[in-house]
Order: C-alpha cells, then sequence, then structure tokens
C-alpha cells in the first residue's frame, strides 16, 4: 500500500522540474500516521469525491487501471484504519493513513 502511495506521488511529479516527495510517520497517542506527498500541481476538486473508487483513474489509457487506491483504501479499513486525501490547487496532495497502534 504504501509503496503505490509513493509510485502515484512519483506519477504525479514526472513533470515537475523540482520533484519533492514527503514521507512521514509518526505515532500519534495510540495511532500511527503515514503520510506521503507530493508537489505537484494537485488533484481537482471534481476528482477527490471518487479517488478511491474502484476503476476511477486520472491517468491516460493504458497507464493505470483505478484500482491502486481502492485496494489500498480497503486494506486500511480492513486493518481498523482511515486513508484520505487532502490536495491544494498548485500545493500537490497528501494522502494520509492512520492506523491503530498495536
Amino acid at each position: 500500500m504504501l509503496v503505490n502511495l509513493v509510485e502515484n506521488a512519483i506519477d504525479a511529479m514526472r513533470a515537475s522540474k523540482e520533484p519533492r516527495l514527503t514521507v512521514l510517520a509518526l505515532r500519534k497517542g495510540s495511532e500511527i500516521v503515514i503520510k506521503v506527498s507530493d508537489n505537484d500541481s494537485g488533484i481537482d476538486e471534481e476528482h477527490i469525491s471518487h479517488i478511491f473508487k474502484p476503476f476511477f483513474t486520472t491517468k491516460r489509457v493504458g497507464e493505470g487501471t483505478g484500482l491502486g487506491l481502492w485496494i489500498s483504501y480497503g486494506i486500511v479499513r480492513e486493518h481498523g484504519g482511515e486513508l484520505f486525501v487532502t490536495s491544494e490547487p498548485d500545493a500537490g496532495a497528501t494522502f494520509s493513513f492512520v492506523l491503530p497502534w498495536v
């Protein structure tokens, strides 16, 4: 799942002149929070509500199946966690997942 989020961030930054990928992991009380951020153009607001649905992709035909985020979302939920995205226009996107600390 983490590899999928990192690969998606790298794909998003392919045309960026100064790509920057940040992975942050921290423990917050009884949870672990992991964030994967890129500095690309961000995710269009109309796509945010669809981003975790199966077969939804913003990639060109033949470049993605639209299953990676859906599978990642399911894995996190099966482990009692949450996966969410925040995005700012022209400032990139951050995918964060929170899991119980066991």
